[in-house]
């Protein structure tokens, strides 16, 4: 049994991209959930202005 339940409406929420596509993924490059743009920016700029 699985302990926790998956919440599709929130996964679903991490990918702009579904609001106005049904993108259909063959298992190789797909949308970037938003999480990882945020950690991507916020990575870059701390190389931007620390180095």
């Amino acid at each position: 049994m699985v302990d926790s339940v998956l919440d599709l409406a929130r996964l679903r929420s991490e990918f702009p991209v579904f609001e106005r596509l049904a993108y259909l993924n063959a298992g190789s490059n797909g949308p970037t959930p938003a999480r990882g743009v945020e950690a991507a920016q916020g990575r870059l700029r701390l190389e931007l202005e620390v180095g």
